[in-house]
């Protein structure tokens, strides 16, 4: 009898697990496994979100810093995504007018404004 119990708790909790990751990407939350970013779709969403501060080349503005910087390129991916979504001092966040898929193509375009 526990045995059928344990079985159905089991499989209750596999078939629960898509609707509660689903979920936790669904409300900004980074611990989720990362997007893989495409670059050349973050140019667009970094031209139409990002240029009028950062500068379409990424060097900086004086409003805001530049993301070619060796103290931006260090940061990990995660860092980044976070701060996109989240803001950071002046930065807004962008976690509610940009998909997930949205930043890590920003955040892979990023990557390429440093080399």
């Amino acid at each position: 009898m526990n045995m059928r119990l344990a079985s159905g708790l089991t499989l209750a909790a596999a078939l629960a697990l898509p609707f509660v990751s689903g979920c936790a990407s669904d409300s900004g939350d980074t611990t989720a496994t990362p997007l893989t970013g495409n670059a050349a779709a973050g140019a667009t969403v970094f031209s139409a979100n990002c240029a009028s501060c950062h500068g379409s080349d990424g060097k900086g503005t004086g409003t805001a810093p530049a993301l070619t910087s060796a103290s931006i390129q260090q940061k990990t991916d995660a860092t980044l995504t976070a701060t996109v979504t989240n803001g950071d001092g002046t930065m807004p966040a962008f976690g509610k007018s940009l998909s997930a898929q949205q930043i890590a193509d920003v955040v892979a375009h990023v990557r390429t404004l440093g080399k």
